[in-house]
């Protein structure tokens, strides 16, 4: 039988590499032109400084517990185990319906940009 134990030999410069990873997204450049227009370019880097300190903190403390206590679930697995089980019950549940939104949100539009282009025949005119 194999060995299956997790070898838990994270680093600092692991786990910070992790949250510089993980907050570092698309939704970073896309959502930078709104943002700037709002609060102007000083505003705007001071929120995606406090925010970058928030999730690097927030992906450090996972890094650790995912070390502390290796399982093969979610952020309700630990929500669970560390806080309370209707408190993971509850995140589960918002994991879910997230991921089921988020689902149907990208869905739903090209779903809807297939039927038109459907209507649309030869040399662009309309059937």
């Amino acid at each position: 039988m194999e060995n299956t134990d997790v070898n838990r030999s994270l680093k600092t410069r692991h786990l910070s590499m992790i949250a510089l990873g993980g907050s570092i997204g698309t939704g970073l450049f896309v959502a930078s032109g709104s943002s700037i227009s709002t609060a102007g370019p000083g505003g705007a880097l001071i929120a995606y400084v406090a925010i970058g300190i928030m999730v690097y903190f927030l992906m450090t403390s996972l890094g650790e517990m995912a070390t502390y206590m290796p399982v093969s679930g979610s952020f309700a697995t630990y929500a669970t185990k560390f806080i309370d089980p209707a408190f993971g019950f509850a995140l589960g549940g918002i994991i879910g319906l997230t991921g089921q939104l988020r689902w149907l949100l990208t869905f739903q539009p090209s779903r809807s940009l297939l039927s038109t282009g459907s209507q649309v025949g030869r040399r662009g005119r309309s059937v």
